[in-house]
Order: C-alpha cells, then sequence, then structure tokens
C-alpha cells in the first residue's frame, strides 16, 4: 500500500480509493496538469508473476484503444521504482453495486444506464475485445453517466463462427488451465464453467445478469457455495422479473431473458442488438407497446401484421389482456358503518403488494382497524382492534403491527390468532418494519426508538435536541442502506416551518432536506412529503442524503391535519399509492354551553381549532388553547367574540386557572419537553417555570385555595403517570398523591378539596374513581370504562368521559348513582361552568370522517415519468 504524498513520476499519491482486477486504486494529483486522476498499480511483489503482469499490460493496452464517453479514460502507462502504473480519469459517484444494494433502480435509469453500457460494449467488441468481468462494481455511475473500467482481464477476441472450439494460446487458456476460471462466478456465463473459449456473448451473459440486478434488487443466479451458484448459473433459472417487480415492462423482461440463455446462439449476438432493443423499450416507456416484447425485426411487415391481428383476435376471444394498465386509479367508496377516521397519528396503511388496505374506520362514535382487500368489496372489521391507531405491515405483508392501549401489538393478516403484545408504546406516532426491527415513535416528545418485531426491550435511537428546536420527531423510516432514518422534525412553529431531515444512526448526525412533513421514501428514489394539503415529490439519493432535483407537486389535495401535521396517505413496496382525498385543514370546531336540561347554545358564533376551555371568575372571558398554526393560549372575550393572545412560544398548551383567575399553570414543550409554567394573567411579569420533569409533567388541578397546584408526571418509557402535589405559595417541593405501578392521571379536586377524582387502568381498562383527600375510601365511578373526571361546582355530580359521550353520576355521603348520558355523542373537551352550564367544544364530525379512499397502482413509475433528476 501506497502512503499518502508518494512521488509516482509526475503523479503524487492522495488516497487509497479501492482495488480493481489484482491491482490497487488510488487518488492521485497530476503535478503537470494540476488535475486529479486515478492511479491503478501492480504492487511489486505481484509484478513478479509474469501472468499478473501480462495481465496488467493487456489492461492498459485494452483501454488506450477504446475512445468512448462510456468507457474510462486511459491518461499515462507508467514504471517508478520498480511499480508499474495506469493513469486513467477519476471517476466522482457510486458504483453500480454501491446504487443496486439499495434496492432496485427506477425503469427509467435501468434503460438508460443499460443503454450506456450496452453503448461501450459495443465499442469494445467492436474493436476486438472481450472485457470478461463484468459486473456492477465494475459501473460507475457518474453525473454524466455509466462508464465501464477495470478492463483486467479483457481479452482480443476472435470472431463469433469457430470460437467453441478455438485452440488459442494465450495468456487466457494459461489462466483456466489449472481450473481458475476468469470472471467474477455471479456474472459468469455457462459455457465459461467448460472452458470455452470467450466471446460478446459472454459479455451479454453477464450483462443480463447485470440488468436482472438493477431492475430488481437481487442477483439473477444466487447459491449458499460456489458449486451450488455454478450449476444455478449452468441449468438453472432466475426467478421472473415481474414476479419480484410486477411493473417492469414485459419487453425489458423480454430482453433480459435473451440475454441470459444458456446457449450462447440462443442469446442476442452482439450489443448493439441488445442496445437497440432497450432503446425500443425507453422510446416506447408508458406505452401498450412498452408491456409487449418488441416484434422480430426480420417478418415481412405484411406478414407481422397479418400473425399480430390473428394473434390479438385469438387473445380477445379467449382470454382478458395478461397485463393491467401501467398506472390505474380508482376511488374506494367506504359504507357507512366503517368510514375513514382523521386522527392526529398514522391511520392508514398498504400492505407491500398493494394488496391489502387497513384503515381506522368509525362506526357508532367508535373506531377500530377495517381491512379492505383487493379481491373483496367490502372492508372487513379486525378483531380486537377497537381504538387501535397507527397500522403498519411487516416486510411480507403477513403481520399487521398497531398501537393499542398503551401497547403495540401485531396480528397475522388471516386473524387466525390472537394479538401479540412487541413493547410498551402509549401513542405511536408512525412506525417502520426492517427486518426483525421496528422503528417507532411511541409518545409525541419521546424521539425514536427500536425495538424487536418479535417483541423485548426496547431501546432509544435518538430524542429532540431542543437546540436544534427540535419538539417532537415523527413518522420514522428507515432508509435503504440501513444506516439512516428518514423523519419529520415538528418545530411548534407553522407547518410549512416543520423539517424533512435524517438521522444518521452510527455517526449520530441530523441532516435537514428540506421543509415539509410527513416524509416517505419511495423505491422510484423520491421523496414523498406533505406541505399545504398536497402531496409533493423531489429526486432524492438515499446514499448521499441529497436531493437530486426539484420539487414538484404530484397529488392535489391530501387529507392532512393540524394536530401532527400528518398527511393521511400510504405507499407500498410495489407503487401503490392510497391516499384521503382532501386538503390541510384545522378542523373547526364549536364552542358551546350545555344547561341542565341539555339544551346547546354557541358560545360564540366563530368556529375555530379551540382546545381545553376554562370560564374565568367574571363569567365573560375564556382562556384557552388554539391549535392552529401553532399551539398557544388565548383569551376569549365571549361578548365581543375576540380572542387576545397570551402565550408566544408556538407549543403552548392546556392552561388551568386558579381557582380566583388571576394567574394560569400551563404546559409548554419550549424546552424539549413538556413542563408546567406559571403565568400571572394581571401583570408582564415573566413566565415562571415551575417543573422539570424528566420526561415530562401536565397540571390537573388547584386545591381550593389556589396554593398549591395537582400534576401528573411521566414515571417511565410507557408515559405512565403518577398524581403529585406541588405547593405554589410559598413555593416547595412536590410529593407524591397516588404513585403506584399503574397509570393514573387526570386528577380533579372537589370544590371544597375533600374528594379527589382520577383515572387509573388498574383494573386493565381505564376507569375513574373518587376517594377522600387527603385520605378516604375509594369507590369505582365509572361502570365500563371512563376517563377525564370533572367535578360540579357545587360538588354533587361528577362527570368523566365514556365511549357513549359524557356521564353523570350524582355523589351524595358516599353514594354514588348508575351513571347516565349528559352528552351524547363525541365531545372534544369539557369544563364544568359556576352557573351550572357545561363549556364543551364539538368538532365539526363532516370534517373528521372520510367516505372515500383514492387508490393509484403503478404511482411509482409515474414518479420517474413526472419528477426526474436532473
Amino acid at each position: 500500500m501506497l502512503d499518502s504524498g508518494t512521488r509516482l513520476g509526475p503523479y503524487r499519491i492522495d488516497a487509497q480509493i479501492g482495488a480493481g482486477g489484482m491491482g490497487q486504486v488510488y487518488r492521485a494529483r497530476d503535478t503537470r496538469l494540476d488535475r486529479t486522476v486515478a492511479i491503478k498499480v501492480l504492487p511489486a511483489d505481484l509484478a513478479r508473476s509474469a501472468q499478473l503482469r501480462l495481465r496488467f499490460e493487456r489492461e492498459a493496452k485494452a483501454i488506450s484503444s477504446l475512445n468512448h464517453p462510456n468507457i474510462c479514460t486511459l491518461h499515462d502507462v507508467g514504471e517508478a521504482d520498480g511499480i508499474d502504473y495506469i493513469v486513467m480519469e477519476y471517476l466522482e459517484g457510486d458504483t453500480l453495486a454501491d446504487r443496486v444494494a439499495r434496492g432496485p433502480m427506477p425503469i427509467d435509469q435501468v434503460l438508460r444506464y443499460g443503454i450506456e453500457i450496452a453503448d461501450a460494449l459495443e465499442k469494445a467488441h467492436r474493436s476486438g475485445i472481450v472485457h470478461r468481468d463484468l459486473k456492477p462494481s465494475n459501473v460507475i455511475i457518474t453525473k454524466g453517466g455509466a462508464k465501464l473500467v477495470d478492463f483486467g482481464l479483457a481479452k482480443r477476441s476472435l470472431p463469433i463462427a469457430g470460437v467453441a472450439h478455438s485452440t488459442t494460446q494465450d495468456l487466457a487458456q494459461s489462466l483456466t488451465s489449472e481450473g481458475a476460471f476468469v470472471g467474477t462466478y455471479y456474472y459468469m456465463s455457462p459455457e465459461s464453467f467448460e472452458g470455452v473459449e470467450a466471446d460478446a456473448r459472454t459479455d451479454i451473459f453477464a450483462f443480463g445478469a447485470v440488468l436482472y440486478e438493477m431492475a430488481t434488487g437481487k442477483r439473477a443466479f444466487d447459491g449458499g457455495s460456489r458449486a451450488s451458484l455454478i450449476a444455478q448459473i449452468v441449468a438453472g433459472q432466475p426467478k421472473p422479473i415481474s414476479q419480484i417487480q410486477p411493473h417492469i415492462p414485459a419487453a425489458l423482461e423480454h430482453v433480459v431473458a435473451k440475454c441470459i440463455e444458456k446457449n450462447p446462439d440462443e442469446r442476442w449476438q452482439s450489443a448493439h442488438d441488445v442496445k437497440s432493443e432497450l432503446e425500443w423499450v425507453r422510446d416506447r416507456l408508458g406505452t401498450e407497446d412498452a408491456l409487449r416484447p418488441k416484434p422480430a425485426t426480420h417478418i415481412p411487415l405484411a406478414i407481422a401484421a397479418i400473425l399480430g391481428a390473428l394473434v390479438a383476435s385469438i387473445a380477445m376471444y379467449i382470454a382478458r389482456p395478461q397485463s393491467p394498465p401501467r398506472i390505474t386509479r380508482s376511488v374506494l367508496a367506504l359504507p357507512l358503518g366503517a368510514r375513514f377516521r382523521i386522527l392526529g397519528t398514522s391511520a392508514l396503511a398498504v400492505s407491500p403488494d398493494g394488496s391489502r388496505i387497513v384503515y381506522i374506520g368509525e362506526a357508532d362514535n367508535d373506531t377500530s382497524l377495517y381491512m379492505l382487500r383487493r379481491d373483496q368489496f367490502a372492508p372487513v372489521q379486525i378483531p380486537g382492534t377497537r381504538g387501535a391507531r397507527s397500522p403498519f405491515f411487516s416486510p411480507d405483508g403477513q403481520w399487521l403491527a398497531y398501537a393499542q392501549s398503551q401497547k403495540m401489538k401485531r396480528i397475522p393478516i388471516d386473524f387466525a390468532s390472537a394479538p401479540l403484545t412487541i413493547c410498551d408504546a402509549p401513542n405511536v406516532i408512525g412506525a417502520s418494519w426492517v427486518g426483525d426491527t421496528i422503528w417507532f415513535v411511541p409518545g409525541f416528545s419521546d424521539g425514536v426508538w427500536s425495538v424487536p418485531a418479535s417483541g423485548g426491550e426496547r431501546k432509544l435511537v435518538v430524542k429532540p435536541d431542543a437546540a436544534r428546536r427540535e419538539r417532537a420527531l415523527l413518522w420514522p423510516q428507515l432508509l435503504p442502506g440501513g444506516k439512516s432514518i428518514l423523519l419529520t422534525i415538528w418545530t411548534g412553529a407553522p407547518a410549512e416551518q416543520n423539517r424533512i431531515s435524517v438521522w444518521n444512526i452510527e455517526k449520530q448526525t441530523m441532516t435537514t432536506i428540506q421543509n415539509g412533513s410527513s416524509a416517505r421514501y419511495s423505491p422510484s428514489g423520491h421523496l414523498l412529503y406533505a406541505r399545504s394539503g398536497s402531496l409533493q415529490a423531489v429526486p432524492f439519493d438515499a446514499k448521499s442524503l441529497r436531493t437530486t432535483g426539484a420539487p414538484r407537486t404530484v397529488i392535489f389535495g391530501v387529507a392532512s391535519g393540524f394536530n401532527n401535521y400528518e398527511a393521511h396517505y400510504a405507499l407500498a413496496a410495489d407503487g401503490t399509492l392510497v391516499y384521503v382525498p382532501g386538503t390541510l385543514t384545522a378542523t373547526p370546531r364549536t364552542l358551546r354551553f350545555i344547561d341542565t336540561n341539555g339544551i346547546e347554545t354557541n358560545a360564540v358564533p366563530t368556529k375555530r381549532r379551540y382546545a381545553n376551555p376554562h370560564l374565568l371568575p367574571d363569567g365573560r372571558t375564556v382562556i384557552l388553547t388554539l391549535e392552529e398554526e401553532t399551539y398557544n393560549i388565548w383569551m376569549l372575550d365571549l361578548d365581543r367574540d375576540l380572542t387576545t393572545r397570551v402565550t408566544f412560544s408556538g407549543d403552548d398548551r392546556s392552561p388551568l386557572p386558579s381557582p380566583d383567575g388571576r394567574q394560569i399553570a400551563f404546559v409548554s414543550g419550549r424546552t424539549g419537553t413538556l413542563q408546567i409554567f406559571l403565568k400571572s394573567l394581571e401583570s408582564s411579569a415573566p413566565e415562571v417555570q415551575l417543573t422539570s420533569c424528566p420526561r415530562g409533567c401536565y397540571p390537573n388541578s388547584w386545591t381550593p385555595d389556589g396554593k398549591s397546584l395537582l400534576y401528573v408526571e411521566v414515571t417511565n418509557e410507557s408515559d405512565e403517570t403518577d398524581i403529585k402535589m406541588m405547593p405554589i405559595e410559598p413555593r416547595g417541593e412536590p410529593h407524591p398523591v397516588i404513585a403506584t405501578e399503574f397509570d393514573e392521571g387526570r386528577a380533579q379536586l372537589s370544590p371544597d378539596g375533600s374528594q379527589l377524582a382520577y383515572a387509573s387502568n388498574e383494573s386493565g381498562e381505564y376507569e375513574v374513581y373518587a376517594q377522600g383527600f387527603p385520605n378516604g375510601r375509594k369507590v369505582r365511578v365509572s361502570t365500563s370504562g371512563g376517563n377525564t373526571p370533572r367535578w360540579s361546582f357545587d360538588g354533587r355530580h361528577l362527570y368523566y368521559s365514556a365511549k357513549e359521550g359524557v356521564m353523570v353520576v350524582d355523589l351524595d355521603a358516599g353514594h354514588v348513582s348508575k351513571p347516565r348520558i349528559f352528552i351524547a355523542g363525541r365531545v372534544d373537551s369539557y369544563q364544568p361552568t359556576r352557573d351550572g352550564r357545561v363549556l364543551i367544544v364539538r368538532a365539526d364530525p363532516q370534517q373528521t370522517v372520510s367516505s372515500v379512499l383514492h387508490r393509484v397502482e403503478g404511482f411509482d413509475e409515474e414518479l420517474r415519468r413526472r419528477v426526474k433528476a436532473q
């Protein structure tokens, strides 16, 4: 190995960049012409072999005779200090092997680079040179196109006629005379293993294997041992390309199949023929002609026309067309009993082969997962998935995973067995199943984690970094190569300022690609992402992590939400796109009062994204969260329908006014995790941070005297919480109120401070409980599930939320009445007021439920045609 700075004549070595044939390759500087070059050297110990020295010289002679834009250019040859070297142009780019390792190539790239390689082979063959070691690692993909390199095994060829019995005694024969086959096994032709002399058709066989690998991402011939590999090449057949990549044109599959025929006489007889066929496919890409092999040109046109008409009429008579249209669009109407529910998490998934769609469906004010198969008319409710969210498929499409009841679970797609629990996951916001590992976000600000798909311990991959303005990392997807994770950085700023970024797992670095949300990587070599209610695409190199072209809107109108700026679409490995039509929607909500008779009246006429409202003691001002471009706290004057902003962080929510209405406690993600802050409503005094909880905390209830605050603190990675109390006036240390192995929260003190209501999952399902405070007997209030308790201002009634709506019970001397429905139907949030009414927020149901899905089959091909790399 040569050290940096070593001189070989006028060339100064910079660094080793690889090895080719029987030599080492270095990047060097031509000090005479001040240019970067590549130098291939034959080390002195190898130069002692006459055969290897001859091979090295033959490479130099082969390259020197070939002047072609798709063949590496030879600049110089020389010898210095016993070292023989060849000086070639320095090529910047990936090898074709590196590119194929990331997965199948887009069809337009397969054709472009295939034509260029075939053109280079044609030049070599016409010059009497057979490469004999054509393989993906000997093709460099540069900005200008494909470059064929490493002619270390090249030889002068004889005319094709008579080759099979040639007795020419040259170096190639001596190399094979002792059983040392020339070439790389995976790409060698059957006759190469029989000692038959190589000719142009040997390269054509290897070229067919390379084309197969470009189109499928898999080798045409493979085996567990050298013997099994040779047997596969000599007698076996590769899996048809169409079974691996159904979108590949039949005409291209025909070209490849003819290249890798076992008998050399059955193959294409020249590289020119192959190039011509590939150009024919390229020029008809996207047409019906591309679905059929090119007609044989030696058949007279009249006969060809007659035969074509006969074949067409027979085909029309006996069968439907074998190949579906390249790109098809369809609208899937959902039944009224299983309409799509738009939520703030992943609500849609499509299997890798595009045959199954799973979505969150709503029926009877309840949600479950539904599966819609391509061969069925109606969706089927997946058993045991009530309240499930964030569905996603395994890579083989045989399992469906989802989040439910603070767990991540999986179930076989035939529902033949009960769901299996994978790990704790309170609120999954994006997941990607690759190999035997799942990459997911267990909760909004928890960052990205990994867990074995079979279940086990989950591990942190990366958490949000407040120094980089990262409030949350959402929608993770492992990129090809397994070293980087594509994700969306939620900043708390307007949706347009969210960032699509990539986290390098090994280097622990974050690379921002551009602004957008809900990004997905397409095997076509594009990034898809949401922006302003539409789907955009940009060419993307998954290895360099750079865009390679300009973004373009490809779907106008994709349902998107302001909760997490999520876009409701899913992309299958086979190129099928499924999405919910709509726009970027801040789902309008109505602020209403409900009196004791159940009569509803609008608090204000304006519909906005209201959340967490509380009526202040003056009876005319509401403090609440507006979840719109940003999450901030506002005051609403009910008399004038006028809002005044209170906080400005962009990620502040859940205001809780003190009993006298002079200050509020609220939660904010401005520090990276959710912490409680205190703000005066009567002065411009700065906000005060009250907590520094490692995993976050939320305010729940004030004591009646306003001197202490009840709150919940997240205690573990499952987002389970304990109830604590913190003295505010004077400030003191917090102490636990209820801390068990279960999840308890939503703590609410009664107006006189004698009773504490809260929710707990100790029974296996969330229920509402009440007990004396600070000590007293505990009773269960809800009977079939409940959450979010609220006391009436007289302390005689306790409300709580359930699937039926808002329930109410009466409490008298420790006796709890049977629950009854107070508000039927979905209510986003509610709060009892001093005058006996209840202030509620209702979402517009027409904006949160969709009755159709759109499906585009062959969408990857559409991307390749419409959004091209520059």
